[in-house]
């Protein structure tokens, strides 16, 4: 799961928010100089991570998409969950995508002090850049593919994920929706 997954599985918890957020941009030695608060974010994140990863649906997802992605399978099954919970969002949350977007943003920045100086700028482009809103569309899906291609040590195709997608659209969007109510019941 990605960005608008771990802070959905949140649940407006403004500490949970934060740790959870942040624990896929520092390390975990920097998130030591965080307050003790937010340290439950990281683990939940963390317990968010090995669940997916285990879970049935989401290996039957990473194996379809290994032809094209190999080593990266992994992260883009991650990012394409989070355009199917944007696509499905009315399903899982009374509260629209867009307030929730908004909700998430106004948390980050009224906790801005506490994210580590180097990290700031960055989460302030995120923001502006509308990065949660992004995965309710191919055009933004496309945008943080190619963001994760700069980023990526080897060899790697992010933006054919949008094939994958016209490929098995309705495989991903089945898979997504018989694995994330069991996601949302172990986190809870």
């Amino acid at each position: 799961m990605n960005y608008l997954a771990h802070t959905y599985l949140s649940f407006g918890d403004e500490y949970l928010v934060l740790g959870n957020f942040l624990a896929d941009i520092i390390s975990l030695k920097e998130s030591r100089v965080l307050p003790d608060e937010f340290d439950r974010g990281f683990i939940l994140h963390k317990k968010i991570d090995r669940y997916t990863d285990q879970h049935e649906e989401v290996k039957k997802v990473i194996q379809l998409l290994r032809p094209r992605h190999a080593k990266y399978s992994p992260v883009v099954s991650d990012i394409i969950f989070d355009y199917y919970l944007a696509k499905n969002w009315e399903s899982y949350s009374t509260v629209a995508l867009r307030d929730f977007a908004n909700n998430t943003y106004h948390i980050l920045n009224c906790y801005k002090e506490h994210i580590p100086v180097l990290y700031r700028d960055l989460v302030g482009r995120m923001i502006k850049g509308d990065f949660l809103m992004n995965y309710g569309s191919k055009e933004g899906l496309a945008f943080t593919l190619g963001k994760m291609q700069q980023k990526a040590k080897f060899k790697s195709n992010f933006l054919d994920a949008l094939l994958d997608i016209e490929d098995y659209d309705r495989e991903f969007n089945d898979a997504f929706n018989r694995f994330f109510p069991d996601l949302i019941a172990h986190v809870r």
